[in-house]
């Protein structure tokens, strides 16, 4: 059997929960979810059949399909440590000093509270902040599988989605950001699990050289029909002292970038739908000439902290997706079809580059 014990530590407040969708709680199907996601972007297989045929091969069947997986995954940690690294409420964290006199949380973290805006929204009769497990909480993730194939792709759809997303509520959003500080066990050839770079340049080059080997144990392709590693950018920015530092960066960015553009409603709604207009009282969704295909289109745009060394770097990777058409949805009807633009995303994209980030083409 193979087998990989991870040591993990938050980077970033996590809002994971458990079946009362109120307390936080680590759970092994959050964590799978997110490999299953990040397996199917690294396949970029066109073949979507074949895709669901394969995925169900390795992680299981769900409902009764009765497949069972070929991997394990445990999450492994101390409950009272848990316990004390849950937090109530983000804006009045002592970390991030943002109680003192004269200065609200949304004035001196207006980035942070753009992205993480549901985590701490009040409404006028009630409060839907959110807890959460603060940053340096500890954890271990085991892997297990008897069939070497597996094991490599389920280890490497881990790491994707250690370094390139995170886990839990608003993930794509900076949130539940993690590390890999020690690994014990059988170890993949040419993937590096612990950062050790002290500046944007060397986390560049370990990037290239881990993304290079997790390609080649996918073997990976392209398509056009879903969201794929392959095609998309990477950008990195220089090191900061501390998580919020850095995702206030690009948070920052961003927040006043939507901002400039806030009546730009079918550009916008390339970042992320659907999206509700309150004012003008329509709600933007994902379309086909067919007609309304859901209620949600993940954004493409995920923002990122990177933890080496005791150092902080921004990232924001733009995953490569194929978005067809638009659609403007007044009451419960869509009354009005586009053609999908992504300017927007690609002006946002310019923004970044300007701002002095480091691009990888993936």
């Amino acid at each position: 059997m193979k087998k990989i014990l991870l040591t993990c530590e938050t980077v970033t407040p996590m809002f994971m929960y458990g079946a009362d969708g109120k307390t936080p709680e680590l759970r092994p199907s959050e964590f799978k979810g997110m490999m299953r996601f990040w397996w199917r972007a690294a396949k970029g297989e066109d073949n979507i059949e074949k895709l669901k045929n394969d995925e169900v091969q390795i992680f299981g069947g769900v409902g009764n399909s009765g497949q069972k997986s070929k991997m394990n995954l445990r999450v492994i940690f101390d409950k009272k440590s848990l316990h004390d690294n849950i937090r109530y409420d983000l804006r009045t964290d002592p970390e991030l000093k943002s109680n003192q006199a004269g200065n609200s949380f949304n004035s001196k973290y207006p980035g942070i509270s753009y992205l993480l805006y549901s985590t701490i929204l009040e409404g006028k009769k009630t409060s839907y902040v959110k807890k959460y497990i603060k940053d340096g909480f500890s954890f271990s993730v085991l892997i297990t599988s008897f069939d070497q194939n597996t094991y490599e792709q389920v280890v490497a759809s881990f790491w994707l989605a250690v370094y390139l997303c995170g886990f839990g509520t608003r993930s794509r959003r900076g949130a539940g950001n993690i590390t890999i500080n020690n690994v014990a066990g059988d170890e993949i050839a040419g993937v590096s699990f612990v950062p050790k770079v002290e500046d944007a340049d060397h986390l560049d080059e370990w990037f290239k050289s881990n993304l290079e080997s997790i390609r080649l144990i996918f073997n990976s392709g392209r398509t056009s029909k879903y969201s794929t590693l392959a095609g998309s950018q990477l950008l990195i920015f220089n090191q900061m002292e501390t998580w919020f530092e850095a995702l206030e960066h690009t948070g920052g960015i961003f927040a006043d970038f939507r901002r400039k553009n806030r009546s730009m409603l079918w550009e916008s709604a390339a970042f992320g739908m659907p999206i509700i207009h309150r004012r003008s009282r329509v709600k933007m969704v994902p379309c086909s000439t067919h007609g309304k295909l859901s209620d949600r289109f993940s954004s493409p745009v995920i923002f990122k902290v990177i933890k080496s060394q005791n150092l902080f770097f921004p990232l924001v990777l733009k995953l490569n997706v194929n978005m067809d058409e638009i659609g403007k949805e007044e009451g419960h009807d869509v009354c009005e079809v586009r053609k999908a633009d992504m300017s927007k995303v690609n002006e946002f994209l310019d923004l970044i580059k300007k701002s002095g980030a480091k691009g990888i083409s993936i």
